[in-house]
């Protein structure tokens, strides 16, 4: 359960039992104090002055404790509709926050994550037409073949399709993509993973499914993978992707 739905469901109990002890208080002293006030006056007819006066101070008392009651109450319930109309608020702040963060994932899941046409590659690097052969072959099978699909697929693997060493691929990924082989490999599988979400023909699918069909051999890694990339959970994202607000 979220910490804060838990601490606001534990505020509403409290303000609730402290209204309903009130109302309660308010409800068990009426009659009591009618009964003392009838006795009072009785006393006063007979001409017990004091023990009637003494009843009087103690109506009284009772009847400003009535009063306070009605305070109390009336402040539970301003602090009641405050606290939901508050939740409700960031309840909805956090809904369209959520859209926002959606729409614009499902938005870059469509564009290339790499882009070797447009690197200049003279100006970092003096090798430079090996770096380019490397990052076509890279990008050829990240895009056309899939290969970031296989689960198993490691930078040793990849660099022995392409045909270079290890320390030669990795340094074309940090060097012009700017980031790490796994970043890389993770970005391309979000990606999958977001269109298969989004597709009317995979979107109710069960996250066992498109976690093993976007490339990974395990959930949990899935799911951190996922939040890294987007700031959404794979759940979080389905939920607030099939909605209809």
């Amino acid at each position: 359960m979220d910490n804060s739905l838990f601490r606001f469901r534990t505020l509403v109990f409290f303000l609730l039992v402290t209204f309903s002890t009130s109302l309660f208080a308010q409800g068990k002293a009426a009659p009591k104090v009618e009964q003392l006030e009838k006795k009072a006056f009785s006393l006063y007819e007979q001409g017990q002055y004091r023990e009637a006066c003494d009843l009087f101070i103690t109506t009284t008392a009772i009847r400003s404790g009535e009063h306070h009651n009605r305070i109390v109450g009336a402040l539970v319930i301003f602090l009641l509709v405050d606290v939901i109309g508050v939740f409700f608020f960031l309840y909805i702040e956090k809904r369209k926050a959520y859209k926002l963060l959606v729409e614009k994932n499902t938005q870059c899941a469509q564009l290339p994550v790499m882009n070797v046409s447009d690197i200049n590659y003279d100006t970092l690097h003096p090798d430079s037409d090996n770096d380019r052969r490397v990052l076509v072959q890279v990008q050829k099978l990240f895009e056309q073949e899939k290969i970031y699909l296989d689960s198993n697929l490691t930078i040793e693997s990849l660099s022995a399709k392409i045909g270079c060493n290890r320390q030669t691929l990795s340094h074309c990924i940090n060097q012009y993509m700017e980031c790490t082989f796994p970043t890389l490999l993770n970005r391309y599988r979000v990606n999958e993973a977001i269109r298969l979400l989004t597709s009317p023909q995979t979107k109710n699918y069960k996250m066992e499914s498109i976690s093993l069909m976007s490339g990974y051999n395990n959930r949990q890694v899935f799911h951190s993978s996922f939040k890294k990339e987007t700031g959404l959970t794979p759940n979080e994202f389905k939920q607030v992707a099939q909605s209809k607000d």
